[in-house]
This record gives C-alpha cells, structure tokens and sequence, in this order.
C-alpha cells in the first residue's frame, strides 16, 4: 500500500509547477501519490500538470472552481486514505531526499505525528532585516517542546514542508476555511490537543519568497486575521484562567483587544517603561513588575510577612494564578522576558506563554 499523499494545491503557477513536480519525480522515496488540485486557474497550469500526469501515474490532476486553498487542501487529503500526508507547493522544490527522511522519522518517533524540514530560502527580492530574523527564529525550533512553545508566537515552520499523520490530521478536523491562515489553524489545535510536532535540522526544500505568494497577497494572512486566528486558540487553551499581559505597548493592546472579543479575562498588564507605569489599557492598570511580584507575593495565605517582596519568594503557580502572556515584539524583549520568568522557576507552555 502507498503509504504517502502529497498534497498541491495551485492556482495560476504556470511558469513553475513543471519544477515542482520535477522535483517530486526525482524523491530518492518513489512510492507515493500526488493530488494537485486546481483551484480555478486561468492560465496554462492546467496543461503544465496535464503533461506530467498523462506520463506519470503518480500524479492526479482534479479540478474544482475558485474555492481557496483550504477548500483544495481538503480536497486533496480526502482523496484516498493513506497513512502519511505531505504538503508541497506549486512554486517550490523537494530536495531529493525528502520524503524519505521523513517517512523515516516518523518511522522511528512513533510519538511523534508532524515532521517539518528546514528550508533553503529562494528569494526573488532583496529579504528585509524582518524576514532575515524571521528565518534565524524558524531555526531555532526542532524538538516538540520548542515548537510547541514557539507554535504561539507564530509557525516555526514553513507549510509546505510538513509532513504528517492522517490520524492526528483527522483528530483535530482537518484544515478549515475560517478566514484566517489555514495552516497555523491546524497547528494550533494540534498544539492544544497535545500532538508532538518536530523539524529535522536538515534544509530538504526550497521556499521561495515571491511577490505573488498567497502569503503576502490573499486576505487571510493578513495580520489582523491572523492575530485573530492566535487570540481564539489562545483563549481556549487557557479555559477560563486570568492572565497578565506583559507589554503595554503596540503589541500588548492588539493582543488584548482580541482576547478580549474572545472572553479572556485580563487582569492587569506589565511594563518596564515608567511612562506607562501606574496607566490604564483597556481598563486595566499597568503594574511595574515589583508591584506585580508584591501582588502576588500577597496572594500566598501562608507568608508571614505579606509586605515581603523577593523574586525567589515568589509563588509557584496554580490555577487560581493568572497566566503571564508575553506580548512585547521589539527585537530581543521576548528573549529577556523569558530569562526573568525562568528565573522565578516558571516553565514557558505552562506559567506563561509569548504571544509577541
């Protein structure tokens, strides 16, 4: 039985499907089927796919009108019923070794239902300071408690290098059309459903930056859609904990106001800068982080000096605990907030989530 469906959803690539599929052609790991679904195109990718999959039985092309990538992923992965789903895009390139070393992993880590790869990064542009960062982040998530963490921040992978269990697939519902990043829907109920994710350290595709990617040009991956998307499963993992939102700024109140629409409660936010220090956000105080830690300190009935105010003192988490949410995007603030957390003792995933 074949065990692995790639999954390729396209719409208008005529100038390159034919080297995505090349490089499908050429995988060291031949025993797989390929369902490219043509979302509605208007050009000649159509006949570019035709002429593979007429000399190719591998290949299957099925055609449906515009309905977005969702619709055609879905389409894609119920077409058949095998074990392993692996995602490819029309403007991209598989190493030749790719699926192999997934199936492989995946072989070898039964506990582990996604495996992604790390990328050579094609760009048709000179890459912002932003993207260039934005890759090094990326790299710094493999294992599944990384990842994990990392997961509500952003993606610490790129799409279409995964490759997955159908079994945890089906767990969580599939993708879905929500109008917001499809991808980081499905990441993020895998998160919550404690679904172990990882990424081989190896760069096994090539992801190509262009001015026309669905990423940069489709309404669904604007930010605003996707802070949304973060917000409503942020709100259900928490399940009714109060939180504290670290970040006064920019960052802090767009995360709050959509946790907020979701029913989160926030209690108070944090901040280091005196100027917004003793303020309101959303109605809520600004604390600085002593008056937080004085806070808390109170809240423990058994302190004999409730006025007593050390950071090794500080409580160990419960429930009845607010989570901290770390909201702060400027360059390197995340990383120094987690250092402050971690030195109370608090485990990032489980006292406190970044969220910026």
């Amino acid at each position: 039985m074949t065990e692995i469906v790639v999954l390729l959803p396209v719409r208008n690539a005529e100038a390159t499907i034919a080297a995505a599929l090349i490089s499908l052609q050429r995988q060291t790991w031949s025993d797989f089927r390929c369902v490219v679904v043509d979302d509605g195109s208007t050009d000649e990718t159509r006949t570019v796919i035709a002429d593979t999959v007429g000399r190719d039985p591998r290949f299957e092309l099925r055609i449906q009108e515009h309905r977005g990538i969702a619709q055609s992923l879905c389409a894609a992965a119920e077409s058949g019923a095998e074990p392993l789903l692996a995602r490819q895009d029309a403007d991209d390139r598989s190493e030749p070794e790719r699926l192999a070393r997934q199936h492989r992993f995946l072989d070898d880590h039964p506990d582990i239902d996604l495996v992604a790869t790390e990328v050579w990064n094609v760009s048709e542009h000179q890459p912002t300071d932003g993207w260039k960062r934005y890759q090094h982040w990326m790299e710094e998530s493999r294992e599944p408690r990384a990842i994990a963490n990392a997961l509500w921040i952003e993606s610490p992978f790129a799409h279409p290098t995964v490759m997955m269990r159908r079994s945890a697939y089906r767990r969580v519902g599939g993708y879905r059309d929500r109008g917001w990043p499809e991808d980081y829907d499905l990441w993020l109920r895998m998160n919550r459903a404690r679904i172990s994710m990882a990424k081989l350290a190896d760069r096994l595709y090539q992801w190509t930056d262009r001015k026309e990617r669905a990423s940069r040009t489709l309404p669904e991956y604007r930010t605003d859609r996707f802070l949304a998307c973060r917000a409503h499963h942020v709100a259900r993992h928490l399940d009714r904990r109060s939180t504290i939102v670290w970040g006064a700024g920019r960052d802090g109140r767009r995360a709050a106001r959509r946790l907020l629409e979701e029913g989160v409660e926030i209690e108070a936010f944090l901040d280091i800068d005196p100027r917004k220090i003793g303020r309101r956000v959303r109605n809520r105080p600004v604390w600085s982080v002593e008056e937080w830690l004085r806070r808390a300190d109170r809240r423990e009935p058994h302190r004999e000096d409730p006025e007593r105010c050390t950071r090794a003192a500080l409580p160990t988490l419960t429930r009845e605990h607010p989570i901290v949410l770390c909201a702060v995007g400027t360059q390197g603030a995340r990383e120094l907030i987690r250092a402050e957390l971690e030195g109370l003792g608090w485990e990032e995933g489980e006292d406190f989530l970044c969220i910026a």
